[in-house]
């Protein structure tokens, strides 16, 4: 199990930041990425992705630090977290065509036409799909259960708060009205 929480950690910690740090280059900059075209953007961010996670896997043994142990009660929490997540992702992926997740729609508005996604889970909050990876970072994080892991998932939550202000503004921009009228109805992260 000791090298399975490492290993896990590793993942989250080399991966996981760099996950987010996809979307900071894309939204603020979307009227340069639309320019360049969506399959060469999501080529170049795709392969940085891989390169930088990779390189930040080969310095695993400076980046792991802070090990708090195998914690069975804390595993368990985490098992928990991340079949919510996955079931989730699941309702999530129903309701959003895998072109929303990737960004096509954002990338490049001309060639798919552009629906606000309202029903499944965006019918209840308007960000699932953040709020879903939120709890799969916390599932990895509290499996690993290290000082490290911690500290990714909190740079991940305040990335993720900070992303959905610029996607809110492109939403707006894109859907206007409709748009507002769904964020009034629609909570951003929890249900009502």
């Amino acid at each position: 199990m000791e090298a399975t929480r490492y290993w896990v950690g590793i993942a989250m910690v080399a991966f996981g930041p760099v996950t987010i740090a996809f979307w900071f280059s894309v939204h603020p900059f979307i009227a340069f990425w639309r320019r360049v075209g969506a399959k060469t953007t999501l080529a170049i961010h795709c392969t940085a992705m891989f390169l930088i996670g990779s390189t930040l896997m080969s310095f695993h043994a400076v980046l792991m630090r802070g090990d708090l142990g195998t914690s069975y009660v804390v595993a368990g929490l985490a098992g928990a977290l991340l079949i919510v997540s996955v079931v989730m992702r699941y309702f999530q992926n129903k309701a959003t065509p895998i072109a929303i997740i990737m960004g096509l729609y954002e990338l490049d508005p001309k060639g798919h036409e552009s629906t606000l996604v309202v029903r499944g889970p965006y019918a209840r909050i308007r960000h699932p799909r953040y709020v879903q990876l939120v709890m799969s970072f916390a599932a990895y994080a509290l499996f690993a259960n290290y000082v490290t892991c911690y500290i990714a998932l909190a740079l991940t939550i305040i990335g993720v708060r900070v992303m959905i202000v610029f996607e809110e503004r492109e939403l707006l921009s894109r859907f206007g009205d409709s748009y507002r009228r769904y964020m009034e109805a629609t909570p951003r992260f929890v249900p009502r």
